[in-house]
């Protein structure tokens, strides 16, 4: 069964933030990094979006508050608001980060 994670390699990933597509982040504790993102910015037309295109680290309970430097980078770049796609357990976890579910994704190998 296919998954979201076989649209990217590393290499297409490292390309992407080199280029300054993607950016990338890290969260850091105690001066060790425990856990990375990235993210894109897309420009629909009637609205800029940050979107979260990946994390991941140990111990999440430690560092899923850090999404709020993104959120508040991203309104610094003009953004109206943040998305991502994940897996449906994680909708629990940011419902107390404000965040709603609107969509849900399904795929299908062809």
């Amino acid at each position: 069964m296919a998954t979201r994670g076989d649209k990217y390699e590393a290499a297409h990933i490292a390309a992407s933030i080199m280029s300054g597509e993607f950016q990338l982040w890290g969260a850091v504790e105690d001066g060790k990094l425990i856990a990375v993102g990235v993210t894109r910015i897309l420009n629909h037309p009637k609205k800029r979006v940050c979107q979260i295109i990946g994390g991941t680290g140990d111990d999440r309970e430690k560092w899923q508050y850090f999404i709020a430097q993104i959120e508040d980078w991203a309104r610094a770049e003009g953004c109206q608001e943040t998305e991502l796609v994940a897996r449906q357990g994680w909708a629990r976890i940011f419902k107390p980060l404000g965040y709603v579910v609107t969509h849900v994704m399904a795929s299908k190998e062809l």
